[in-house]
């Protein structure tokens, strides 16, 4: 197996958000050390992002990218990069994706994802895609939020809703399952963002008391700790 291939084994575990010890056993070899370090901060980068800690997403995306560059691997750097896209996208930011340095010269997988972040991926490029954004960009409109809820992963599932609202798809179905998602997890940000959206669409539908509902839960998400009080 060449030292592309083995990367982009390893990367596949990466994008499905799996741990690093799952990421050292998924191949006979050992993997690199650089490589077990970014994917090490590509993952502690995008749980801080998500979860509103930017200051601590800054400090591992820049690790993450460090890591990669030891190799000089287009693709390594190129996939990297393309992490933080994604966990922009699965948080509402729609960021420039295409121009991910090394991104010219990675593997037609990886540039594909790049035009699927940028929700401008061809039918070729969805039968590149990771597996587990495949079967959502794959499924027909009715059943895209049945997709989306059966991809295992909650990162993986956050970043496939971000793409279908980038899209334009705007399935209330589809923020639903964001919200669980996100809430499931804890992460603020996009628990955050995703409940603004689900509020946009009940709104502009007339949903007035479920959106209401929304409201509070935003309320109880960005309102600061009730101070506890002794009874009388």
């Amino acid at each position: 197996m060449t030292e592309r291939n083995t990367w982009a084994k390893t990367w596949r575990g990466v994008v499905a958000a799996a741990s690093c010890v799952g990421l050292v056993a998924c191949g006979s070899a050992p993997v690199p050390d650089w490589q077990v370090a970014s994917a090490s901060a590509v993952q502690q980068a995008v749980d801080a992002y998500l979860s509103g800690v930017d200051k601590v997403a800054e400090v591992e995306f820049a690790r993450a990218q460090r890591e990669a560059r030891r190799s000089a691997d287009p693709e390594a750097v190129a996939r990297t990069y393309l992490m933080a896209c994604a966990a922009h996208v699965s948080a509402l930011d729609f960021v420039d994706c295409a121009h991910a340095p090394g991104l010219g010269d990675a593997s037609a997988e990886t540039q594909a994802y790049a035009r699927y972040l940028m929700a401008q991926a061809s039918p070729e490029d969805i039968g590149r895609l990771p597996k587990t954004q495949r079967g959502v960009a794959q499924a027909s409109p009715d059943r895209r939020a049945v997709a989306l809820a059966d991809v295992d992963l909650a990162w993986s599932r956050l970043v496939a809703a971000g793409v279908l609202w980038r899209q334009g798809q705007r399935d209330p179905a589809v923020a639903r399952v964001a919200v669980d998602t996100a809430s499931a997890q804890g992460w603020s940000r996009a628990v955050g963002v995703w409940l603004k959206a689900q509020q946009q669409l009940l709104e502009a539908d007339g949903q007035t008391e479920a959106a209401q509902q929304v409201q509070r839960r935003l309320d109880l998400l960005l309102s600061p700790p009730a101070a506890t009080t002794r009874p009388n």
